[in-house]
């Protein structure tokens, strides 16, 4: 079984031997950057996820900034014990989420000792919401993606836990289903084809101008809906 290091020099070996003029490469985590880092690559590359690096551009959604936005928000509505649920510690973009729960928390003076860490799907969500509901010591969740804000949502329901009434919840991605989740979830939306044309326009400037590095940056959006509320 090939490793994740393997595949991706496999991948972008068949690209340049089909003869690309750039390549566009979506990058989860530090190792991606760091396995394209040592191929030799004679083309533009793009790394979506991550800052610029070396000779590589970057582009992203300023997840830090997202973060802080839905802290921000709970902030606002009175609560000061605010929970995280975290996607896996070795994701950049989790990392960046977190990192920015912690700064917004410090940044008024609250504790962060409420971090619970999932693996961005429903069930991981879950399983964190059965620990929080058991605990009952937050007042309010920002939970790393909508998937596992919605598995915390059925194990809130199944404890008798109300949201937003007992706790208040926001998720980030803002994908097509949340509008519809029981509360519509208030969250973090991404502008995704925002961020694919821009990762175009900058390719193309690249293999048309031979334009140095750069890194793109796209602000994320908080979408309020029914699942935050005032601290009662």
């Amino acid at each position: 079984k090939e490793s994740g290091a393997d595949s991706l020099a496999d991948a972008v070996r068949y690209f340049t031997d089909q003869g690309a003029d750039g390549i566009i490469v979506i990058v989860p985590h530090d190792g991606t950057v760091q396995t394209l880092a040592g191929l030799n690559l004679d083309v533009p590359v793009v790394v979506v996820g991550a800052g610029s690096h070396g000779r590589f551009s970057g582009a992203l959604v300023d997840q830090k900034r997202g973060a802080r936005l839905a802290v921000a928000h709970l902030i606002s509505q009175g609560h000061r014990r605010i929970g995280h649920i975290s996607g896996p510690r070795d994701w950049i973009d989790a990392a960046a989420r977190a990192e920015g729960w912690r700064e917004e928390l410090a940044a008024a003076g609250l504790a962060d000792d409420l971090l619970l860490e999932g693996d961005w799907s429903a069930g991981s969500g879950y399983r964190m919401g059965q620990k929080l509901a058991a605990k009952r010591t937050a007042t309010a969740v920002f939970v790393g993606n909508d998937q596992m804000a919605l598995g915390l949502l059925r194990a809130f329901s199944e404890a008798g836990v109300r949201v937003p009434q007992d706790v208040s919840l926001v998720g980030f991605d803002d994908q097509p289903e949340a509008a519809y989740f029981t509360p519509p979830l208030t969250t973090v939306r991404q502008d995704f084809e925002e961020l694919g044309r821009r990762c175009m326009d900058m390719m193309r400037t690249q293999i048309e101008d031979g334009a140095a590095s750069s890194t793109i940056v796209v602000e994320p959006e908080l979408v309020v809906r029914a699942s935050t509320s005032p601290l009662p």
